[in-house]
């Protein structure tokens, strides 16, 4: 594919079975990739964090996770669907902000990728 492909595959990102739920279409996965990058709902998550508001919080965080799924952003579903499900129990967890901190790295990193590779 190209230097993002190589990039992502080494992230561990699970790249051939995405792609094929984009019907093949690598231009329209790189595109999906940068909207999930700009997504709203990482704003949301980290205002409803910060207030203790854990509704709001299950609610951008199980979007993000949807769209992480089919993305096949395993890194980020690897912090982020174990802190849905304790979201989904009604609670923060131990420490929500440290969640949030990685799902940023998580976020900073592709995004890095995604401008490195443009």
């Amino acid at each position: 594919m190209d230097k993002l492909w190589n990039m992502l595959v080494d992230w561990g990102i699970e790249t051939c079975g995405t792609l094929e739920r984009m019907c093949g279409d690598y231009a329209f996965y790189r595109e999906c990739l940068t909207l999930f990058v700009n997504d709203g709902a990482f704003h949301l998550l980290r205002q409803a964090v910060e207030e203790g508001n854990v509704t709001a919080a299950f609610d951008a965080a199980h979007t993000l996770k949807g769209v992480a799924a089919n993305l096949g952003l395993v890194p980020f579903l690897d912090d982020i669907a174990p802190f849905v499900e304790t979201l989904r129990a009604g609670s923060m967890g131990d420490a929500p902000l440290a969640v949030l901190d990685r799902l940023i790295a998580h976020r900073a990193a592709l995004d890095k990728m995604l401008g490195e590779t443009m």
